[in-house]
């Protein structure tokens, strides 16, 4: 009778909407349940490669140490350390191979590995065929002079000693006299730093003396030229009235680097000229050396910045309104956004983004490096910009947990978090530095500002 009740039993609106709500509970479980294991199953599969990557390149940085150490030892067990060293090579070379082949989410970096571990035995066996070689040549010459000295005369090894004894001790008489055979070696060390010195300086001025004489002759010998009424005959009609065109500004040019400028193309060889008079320079003139190498040194930095700075796409601002541009390089990024609302399947990122940062005086940059390839060019890249943030609403973190090269960047009170993850400790410092500085100045500039604004308000009674 129950049952017959409650098959006949009719649901009221609120027990049908209890129902709907169940129902529709159950089928978001089952779809969250589904996306959790698909993607267990491709963490999971993550974890195990990743394991895989571990074991792999700690064979790979054992077997690098021993190729070395197995050269320097006994002359009896070389051969055993070759062919140990040269099978455990091979060995791992193979298991690269395997771990390539099975579709291994860090072929890129395994790879390369495979191909330096080859090498690694192709270079063994070639040091040790030397090295045998070597070992060789010298035992017969050591048997040779075993021979030599069997066939010759003891009258003579007599002489020979004595003539070593004399010279030995006319060395120990000079110096008991309070000579110094120092004293030569140190005159020729100066004499030869001197005309070290001199080489470098004379390079300077005479490629800055060849590089001006170069654009003087074709001041001379073509742009003068071209209005010589004589050699009219000579000039292509298509290049009648095109001096502007063929020759621009160069006057302007030749005007600058004789008087004023150098040249830029030597930018890079002045700073290893400056190291190299560093070098064999000592005293009076060394801090003015240090202070052109360190100019010369920043003058690379910015020429290098701005190289990359004009192949920003995509930024609808002025990049001459930001400042100056301080630091630019390639990064690992996380973000953490806390509107952001993700659903199972996107609770962790496990791969980082790949952005180029320009931190400029105001404004900090995240952009997309693109290799883009010309035909009959190398590859240039450009940076598409994605972000922004401005320095005066940054924070900065220096040191993240799990990572001593990751440091964070935070905006407006830590709603939006940038995890940046820099190549070396080195860069890291450097960037963590250079924002302190621009924060530091911020705030510094806003206390004067503060300060201006209180002293100049006007009294009131």
């Amino acid at each position: 009778d129950q049952a017959a009740k409650s098959e006949n039993h009719v649901l009221s609106p609120d027990e049908m909407e209890n129902q709907t709500t169940v129902e529709r509970l159950l089928a978001q479980l089952d779809e969250t349940e589904n996306a959790f294991e698909q993607f267990w199953c491709k963490h999971h599969l993550k974890l195990e490669q990743c394991l895989q990557l571990r074991h792999f390149e700690q064979d790979f940085r054992e077997v690098k140490p021993i190729r070395y150490r197995g050269l320097c030892g006994q002359s009896g067990t070389w051969k055993m350390k070759r062919k140990a060293t040269v099978e455990k090579a091979q060995l791992h070379a193979s298991h690269g191979d395997q771990l390539i082949q099975s579709n291994h989410y860090a072929v890129d970096s395994i790879r390369p590995k495979c191909v330096e571990l080859r090498r690694v035995c192709d270079d063994f066996s070639n040091e040790a065929k030397k090295k045998f070689d070597v070992l060789s040549k010298s035992l017969q010459i050591h048997m040779g002079i075993d021979k030599v000295n069997q066939w010759s005369d003891p009258n003579k090894k007599k002489n020979i000693r004595r003539t070593k004894e004399a010279i030995t001790i006319e060395v120990m008489h000079g110096e008991s006299q309070g000579g110094s055979t120092l004293v030569p070696v140190s005159n020729e060390s100066e004499e030869s730093l001197s005309n070290r010195r001199r080489h470098i300086m004379t390079e300077l001025i005479e490629s800055e003396r060849i590089y001006v004489e170069e654009l003087q002759s074709i001041m001379e010998g073509y742009f003068a030229e071209l209005n010589n009424s004589e050699l009219s005959h000579l000039i292509p009609p298509t290049l009648e009235n095109k001096k502007d065109v063929l020759f621009g500004n160069l006057p302007e040019i030749y005007e600058f680097h004789n008087k004023t400028f150098l040249p830029v193309q030597r930018i890079t060889k002045y700073q290893l000229m400056l190291k190299e008079m560093l070098k064999c320079s000592k005293g009076e003139g060394m801090v003015e050396l240090e202070e052109a190498l360190a100019t010369m040194l920043d003058i690379i930095k910015s020429v290098n910045d701005s190289m990359h700075q004009i192949a920003i796409t995509g930024f609808e601002g002025n990049l001459s309104e930001l400042g100056k541009l301080l630091m630019q390089g390639s990064f690992n990024v996380w973000t953490d956004h806390k509107k952001v609302h993700s659903k199972v399947k996107d609770l962790a990122r496990f791969k980082p983004m790949q952005r180029h940062l320009f931190l400029y005086d105001r404004m900090l940059l995240f952009c997309k490096k693109r290799e883009e390839t010309t035909e009959g060019h190398e590859k240039t890249p450009t940076y598409s910009f994605k972000h922004s943030l401005k320095m005066s609403s940054v924070g900065i973190t220096e040191n993240v947990k799990g990572d001593s090269k990751k440091f964070e960047v935070w905006y407006n009170g830590r709603e939006e978090v940038y995890i940046i993850q820099a190549p070396s400790m080195d860069v890291k410092n450097m960037w963590v530095s250079e924002i302190r500085k621009v924060l530091t100045g911020q705030l510094e500039a806003c206390r004067e500002a503060s300060q201006n604004n209180v002293y100049g308000a006007p009294l009131r009674n």
